[in-house]
């Protein structure tokens, strides 16, 4: 669920950038995929929570099941970012030069939060996972700053209205998904750390 939740997450990042029709189907069978894929775990892990014998046990199958909904949501906004995508097309408007520099730089920084969390996850590396809270802070202090130059755009005009908007949109799933990303890495080491 995580590689594909990063990969159709990348493709929708992409669609904001440089939108393909042909792309969004491959993003919404994805997306299925994961949906179903959440349903499916989430049934699984309920029947083995009923045989589940000790603590770190039950600990770890806690941290399944918080990421798993973590997961499946990233793999929303996704299918927001091409949705997104698909208004500025309908609009016919495109983002600044600026603006698209600054959310390239922006999903480059989520890919990262993305790869490292997916990787910790799959090989179950704490050490990995530790980095990841860094990082979403990291995150929200640019999707902070690039609101605040989004919003000095507007009032130049160097910017349209139904791109800053879009633009606005973008960020708040960005950072949206690092904070799932930050939910995983907090459930994996809650695991061995009964204060966290």
């Amino acid at each position: 669920m995580g590689t594909i939740a990063k990969i159709n997450f990348a493709r929708g990042c992409q669609q904001l950038i440089a939108f393909k029709e042909e792309d969004n189907e491959i993003i919404n069978e994805d997306e299925s995929c994961l949906d179903q894929f959440a349903d499916d775990a989430d049934h699984f892990l309920i029947g083995l929570s009923k045989v589940i014998e000790n603590q770190l046990e039950d600990r770890h199958l806690d941290m399944l099941m918080q990421s798993v909904p973590n997961f499946e949501r990233i793999g929303d906004y996704a299918t927001n970012l091409v949705e997104l995508a698909q208004r500025l097309q309908a609009e016919r408007v495109t983002f600044s030069e600026n603006a698209q520099k600054e959310l390239g730089l922006l999903c480059s920084a989520v890919h990262e939060i993305l790869d490292i969390t997916v990787d910790a996850f799959a090989s179950n590396d704490n050490q990995k996972a530790r980095l990841i809270e860094p990082l979403e802070e990291t995150i929200d202090d640019m999707v902070m700053l690039l609101r605040d130059r989004h919003t000095k755009r507007l009032k130049n005009g160097t910017c349209s209205i139904g791109s800053g908007l879009v633009f606005m949109e973008a960020l708040t799933h960005l950072e949206r998904t690092a904070d799932h990303c930050s939910a995983i890495a907090v459930m994996m080491l809650a695991r061995n750390n009964e204060e966290i």
